[in-house]
């Protein structure tokens, strides 16, 4: 770390900074919760058939989503199945141990298993049984 950056961290400026900083991640991570706990509760309406009719129109938008991203050169999902997997890891049930290369951690929602990857990259899956979503 340089001196000078070293002595405006120390400054009121730098301090009033790094304040707003944290105050923004907190908003963020309420924000977070919030989106989580709305889902929550309206899947908690549905039956388990409502739920998989769901689940297989979202599928269909969700594999578009990331085409349209990949088009663009970028790796990755959408903001709502990201959302969907927070969802599963407050309000799910951790899974045990996955002997899967590169498995690092996975939630139940419901029957529907959401599993984080981490190699070169990070990728969370969606399945349900042996039937692989995403």
């Amino acid at each position: 770390m340089s001196e000078e950056f070293g002595k405006w961290l120390n400054s009121p400026e730098g301090e009033a900074s790094i304040k707003k900083f944290h105050e923004e991640l907190e908003q963020a991570e309420l924000f977070k919760e919030r989106i989580d706990t709305k889902l929550h509760n309206y899947l908690s309406t549905l039956t388990d058939d409502e739920l998989s009719i769901l689940v297989d129109k979202f599928v269909i938008w969700e594999d578009k989503q990331q085409s349209l991203l990949w088009d663009r050169g970028i790796d990755g999902c959408s903001l709502l199945f990201s959302r969907l997997a927070g969802m599963a890891e407050r309000f799910g049930v951790e899974l045990p141990e996955q002997n899967e290369m590169f498995y690092d951690h996975g939630y139940d929602y419901r029957g529907y298993q959401f599993k984080t990857y981490y190699g070169q990259g990070t990728f969370t899956s969606l399945s349900k049984g042996d039937e692989r979503y995403l």
